[in-house]
């Protein structure tokens, strides 16, 4: 028989707002940041169970093909791994994956053959062009819905604050 030694039931000990120490970080702090962690560590699974089960793909390999499109269908190595936050050899190891299914290609510039630039294919076009409606939907429906304009708009000036302040560390 298992035993259990009695605890006294208080909802706010056994269910905190906020799980931490202070000791380091003011409550507010503590408070944004585990919110921060916990809403981008859900939101992150979420959208990669959804394109895994859906259309076959991490969303690693979601994040590149999205990278590329905007940027009008290629760009460099280089800076395809800096925007994806990615080491040069885990882009790579992606990129052999992408290109296997032939939803990119590699290629090296003509005037620099050192430079390798990902493209595109019509083929990862149409796989985007899949996955992104749901995608987006999930975005919509697991943040987007619960901010407003204003608060949108804060949030992407913070992050993008956040995102510079971190590139101009590397």
């Amino acid at each position: 028989m298992e035993r259990h030694s009695a605890i006294e039931d208080d909802a706010d000990d056994l269910y905190p707002d906020i799980v931490g120490t202070g000791a380091h970080l003011t409550t507010a702090e503590l408070r944004a940041w585990t919110r921060f962690l916990d809403a981008s560590r859900l939101i992150e699974d979420v959208l990669a169970t959804h394109v895994s089960r859906e259309h076959d793909m991490n969303h690693g390999e979601y994040e590149v093909l999205v990278r590329l499109d905007g940027a009008k269908g290629r760009m460099r190595m280089a800076q395809l791994a800096s925007q994806v936050v990615a080491s040069p050899s885990r882009l790579t190891y992606t990129v052999d994956r992408l290109e296997g299914r032939g939803w990119v290609q590699r290629r090296s510039l003509t005037s620099d053959g050192r430079v390798v630039v990902a493209e595109l294919t019509p083929e990862g076009r149409s796989a985007l062009a899949e996955a992104a409606v749901g995608h987006a939907d999930l975005i919509r429906r697991h943040l987007l819905s619960h901010l407003d304009a204003s608060e949108a708009d804060a949030l992407a000036a913070a992050m993008g604050r956040a995102i510079d302040s971190l590139r101009n560390m590397r």
